[in-house]
This record gives C-alpha cells, structure tokens and sequence, in this order.
C-alpha cells in the first residue's frame, strides 16, 4: 500500500477506501492483489483504510503493513 507523501495528495490518480471490520486474516493478501494490480498501471495511489473498532489485532497489522509501504 503506498503511503508515500500522506500529506499531499496533489497528484494523486487513484483513491481506494476500504472499510475493515476484524480482517486481520485477509490484510496482507489483500495489499499484494492491490500492489499487485495498481502498480502495472504507473499511477500514484492511495489506499485509505478504515478500521471500525476491530478487536482481532486488524489495527496492528494495518500499521505494520504502513510501514513496510
């Protein structure tokens, strides 16, 4: 998930907002089909990942995956 210049989204070709609810087990393969699919097309993008009090560690693993992006 590319989280590169989270404060300037000038220049930003592509949003995605995804609504997680405990998907802890779904995350990491849900960043490689998007990294996988978007990063082909040579546009900047964004995925904006919104947690909704998730009790399965889904927050943890959202910000490991931030940081490995």
């Amino acid at each position: 998930m590319d989280t590169s210049d989270l404060n300037n989204s000038q220049g930003l070709e592509i949003s995605i907002v995804i609504p997680v609810y405990n998907e802890r087990e779904n995350l990491t393969l849900l960043d490689e089909k998007i990294t996988k699919n978007l990063q082909p097309l040579n546009k900047s993008y964004e995925v904006i990942l919104v947690d909704d009090g998730s009790v399965d560690g889904s927050v943890e693993l959202i910000r490991k995956l931030q940081e490995e992006n």
